[in-house]
């Protein structure tokens, strides 16, 4: 298995102490790019590729790992990160998992990933406890979170609409994704028909869900967090 971190994004609504890129925030002492990286080579997944884009340089010197794959994407400011999560594709060798950089999240969830049995589908481990995340972070619940429902079989029925009601979040999409190696071909193909730059990567996966109905949900209450902006960071200290 191996791993593909989406760092391309400017982060244009984090600004604080020079910060370039909110991957390079620093919890304790590391930043959450780097607890990424760390985490996975302690689940002895070790190839692991960086999509870039904003600010290459900074983001390479900041990591300065020599053991990784950097991919740079020259439409970051252009495209949204579905063109990343394409690129990520574009080079998978084997079963992946695609993660979000801005976030902090628990060893936990890499190992329920490494234990799915069922290697033919995409499976999206989803937050349970979503709402007091929500509550910390001191953001409009149907402002902020799209819709994700699910059956009982754990199978995913919709994701990325905008909210109406909280019945229609069942769950929390915590940017982590599982794509199996053997959907590499139809997902790079579905990408390219798509003409909306700025599509989001679950508009693209709900629009995927309708077409072949294989995607599956892990649920957790494990730690996970999301650093969207500067208020972000502060509740998060404050309550840390």
């Amino acid at each position: 298995m191996e791993l593909s971190i989406l760092a391309a994004g400017k982060s244009s609504r984090f600004k604080k102490d020079g910060i370039s890129h909110k991957c390079l925030v620093k919890i304790n002492g590391k930043t959450l790019i780097g607890k990424i990286i760390s985490d996975f080579r302690n689940q002895n997944i070790s190839k692991i590729s960086v999509i870039t884009g904003y600010n290459k340089k900074v983001l390479l010197n900041s990591i300065n790992d020599k053991r990784l794959k950097f991919v740079h994407n020259r439409f970051y400011a252009s495209r949204d990160m579905l063109y990343s999560f394409y690129l990520s594709i574009l080079g998978q060798k084997e079963d992946m998992i695609v993660s979000y950089s801005d976030i902090l999240y628990s060893k936990k969830i890499i190992t329920s990933i490494k234990k799915i049995k069922n290697k033919k589908r995409i499976v999206l481990p989803v937050l349970m406890n979503w709402e007091k995340v929500w509550q910390s972070r001191n953001k409009d619940i149907l402002e902020d979170c799209e819709t994700l429902r699910f059956d009982k079989k754990l199978n995913l029925l919709e994701i990325g609409n905008r909210a109406k009601n909280k019945k229609e979040i069942m769950a929390q999409y915590m940017g982590i994704i599982f794509i199996p190696f053997v959907l590499k071909n139809i997902l790079i193909e579905e990408i390219k028909k798509e003409k909306n730059n700025k599509l989001h990567i679950t508009t693209f996966l709900n629009q995927f869900l309708k077409k072949y109905k294989n995607i599956d949900i892990i649920k957790t209450n494990d730690l996970w967090y999301e650093f969207d902006d500067v208020i972000d960071y502060d509740s998060f200290i404050k309550r840390s």
